[in-house]
């Protein structure tokens, strides 16, 4: 590591240790795990729960993890490589469990250990590793960092990997599938996920690439209105549950979730599974909630439903006269249907 470096994590570290509560430690050690080199992105990583790394690259084509401190984790001190570099009181670890990714074809591919990382992937099947910033997470829909970093592919592992030549279909994309293979450098049964997408067109069922019973409607423009490229939200005056909105060059454009699926306004993914009554919570109006939050009734646009805590009943409520429910910004608004 060139000493001008070396100096700047020095200062950057003895910043981190009087705001924090960590063990002693030895900068520039080399880590017993190497997390970077599946990473592959420079800067400061979680290695596991109680150690915070730094990812270096040789000049060789071989990545490095150095470690830089040691968490106080059985006091809830766990480390945190986002915002904040260091150790943070927090109610469990959220280090992410990191794995092997190869690339399989050409395009974009979303990470399946880490929902802030993603891939871009050449014709040679070259991987070029890309982090979001911000703290957003990568969306598959947009093909940009447009998810929050509530999302269901940030809070749960999106694959299932118990043997080799197991398949699924990535859960917020189904155009999206992967095949586990074993890890023969690793001692034990360790299996990991080959990320593919299926051809243009087609949807993976769970077994192979298929023609959607259902075809996909294609887009229309929505008038004048004017919107960011690469925002991503519910469509206005939409009445399919499959349907969403993207933005190309400065016009909001219509787009359908994969056969199969719905749109999730609030989350801002493809759910796979049926929306009921139009609701975009997963709950049934007058049914019991499943999540805390807001949703628009597509049938009638002054009218919300929301449910205020997991379990309760979900309620139904009239926006006042004159207004109507937002489907993209959760309140009611002036407007008309």
């Amino acid at each position: 590591m060139a000493p001008t470096i070396q100096l700047l994590l020095l200062l950057v570290l003895q910043c981190l240790v009087g705001a924090l509560a960590v063990n002693p430690f030895d900068v520039g050690a080399r880590a017993a795990s190497n997390p970077c080199q599946d990473v592959r992105v420079a800067g400061f990583i979680c290695v596991d729960c109680s150690t915070l790394g730094y990812c270096l690259h040789d000049g060789n084509g071989q990545w490095e993890t150095q470690t830089m401190m040691t968490c106080q984790s059985d006091h809830s001190f766990y480390c945190t490589d986002e915002g904040t570099f260091g150790c943070t009181w927090q109610s469990k670890c959220r280090v992410p469990v990191r794995g092997k990714f190869y690339c399989q074809q050409p395009g974009m591919f979303p990470d399946p250990y880490d929902c802030r990382n993603y891939h871009e992937c050449s014709t040679q099947n070259v991987d070029t590793p890309r982090q979001c910033a911000n703290g957003a997470a990568y969306s598959t829909l947009t093909d940009s960092c447009t998810l929050p970093k509530d999302s269901d592919q940030c809070s749960a592992v999106q694959y299932t990997c118990s043997r080799a030549g197991q398949t699924g279909a990535w859960p917020a994309d189904s155009r999206f599938y992967y095949i586990c293979q074993k890890d023969a450098a690793a001692a034990d049964n360790t299996f990991f996920p080959l990320l593919m997408r299926c051809s243009e067109g087609y949807v993976f069922n769970g077994y192979s690439c298929v023609t959607p019973t259902k075809r996909l409607a294609s887009s229309r423009m929505l008038g004048s209105r004017s919107c960011t490229n690469y925002a991503i939200s519910t469509c206005p005056g939409a009445t399919a549950s499959d349907e969403y909105c993207l933005c190309i060059d400065g016009a909001l454009q219509t787009q359908n979730c994969p056969d199969g699926s719905y749109f999730d306004a609030q989350r801002l993914v493809c759910h796979q599974g049926t929306l009921v009554d139009s609701s975009n919570s997963g709950s049934t109006p007058g049914g019991s909630c499943q999540r805390v939050g807001m949703v628009g009734d597509l049938a009638n646009c002054s009218t919300y439903h929301h449910c205020d805590a997991v379990g309760a009943t979900m309620k139904q409520s009239q926006c006042p006269a004159g207004t109507i429910f937002s489907l993209t910004k959760f309140v009611c608004e002036a407007g008309s249907c």
